[in-house]
């Protein structure tokens, strides 16, 4: 497959729509069960079908020659990619990047604050295990800010956790 061919997926029909308003509307673009509410596609990698449809066909073209794609080709689709999520969330290409997974994310952005003694880090009681270990070892290590657990309860509507997120945050200042 050539450099246009792949370029021929990227002016694919279905990849080039505009994508739906987030929320319930965003379920169409997965091959969910109709039936099926997922809380949480990231664990499990569910992709989105223009997504996979782009993968599939950009594997076909990578397994054709990867040396080639790897040193000349790649930066080029890291580069498109970042352009396009930043046109989707409304930021500037450079502020975006990619990640490995959402735990790696998250975790590389806490590391690299530079915290304080007195700074507090806000965790919730759904806060991914990982991510709250890497909360509490910043927490141990000088200098020190302290990890704090905010606790949700479900069921609860969206006021009553705004309302007992402000309640946490009092008590913390």
């Amino acid at each position: 497959m050539s450099s246009e061919s792949v370029q021929s997926i990227y002016a694919n029909e279905l990849y080039n729509q505009a994508p739906p308003s987030f929320g319930h509307a965003m379920h169409e673009l997965f091959g969910f069960d109709p039936t099926y509410t997922n809380l949480n596609h990231g664990s499990y990698g569910s992709l989105p079908k223009p997504v996979g449809a782009v993968c599939d066909a950009l594997t076909a073209h990578i397994e054709a020659n990867p040396d080639k794609f790897i040193r000349i080709e790649c930066i080029d689709h890291w580069n498109e990619a970042r352009a396009r999520l930043a046109n989707l969330i409304g930021a500037e290409t450079d502020e975006c990047v990619l990640v490995n997974n959402t735990t790696h994310g998250i975790t590389t952005v806490l590391r690299n604050f530079e915290w304080n003694e007195g700074d507090i880090i806000i965790g919730t009681t759904t806060t991914y295990g990982a991510v709250s270990r890497t909360i509490k070892y910043i927490g141990d290590i000088p200098p020190h800010p302290q990890a704090s657990t905010f606790n949700i309860q479900f069921p609860a509507s969206h006021a009553e956790i705004l309302e007992n997120w402000r309640k946490h945050i009092r008590l913390l200042l």
